[in-house]
């Protein structure tokens, strides 16, 4: 292979398109478009049990698992972003947490006389 140039850089789904130049078997100069994929490795968070509405998750409830995935994908990046959240729904074991299922407890500070 004599070198590769990006003729379409990837986009945010990941898909790209580069120009290959190479020796063919006739010593002759050989140029080829390949299409590609961009995989990036995440790291995801996935609920250990089934959940409730209404239910806070703690530190217990929660498990991570690392898998590749294409484009910008939205999913929290911490245990701090999911960890102490109420779930807005009933979820099943195994369900991969995204911010629309989760929501911020609310806590009330009642005024004292």
């Amino acid at each position: 292979m004599k070198a590769v140039n990006f003729s379409r850089v990837p986009d945010a789904q990941g898909d790209g398109v580069c120009l290959v130049e190479f020796e063919g078997k006739d010593a002759r100069e050989r140029n080829a478009y390949v299409s590609f994929k961009v995989f990036k490795k995440k790291r995801l968070f996935v609920l250990k049990q089934a959940g409730k509405k209404g239910d806070i998750l703690g530190a217990g409830d929660v498990t991570e698992k690392e898998t590749y995935l294409t484009g910008a994908p939205v999913y929290p990046s911490s245990r701090e972003e999911v960890i102490g959240k109420k779930l807005k729904r009933d979820m099943p074991a195994s369900t991969v947490i995204t911010p629309p299922i989760l929501e911020d407890q609310l806590f009330v500070e009642r005024e004292r006389s």
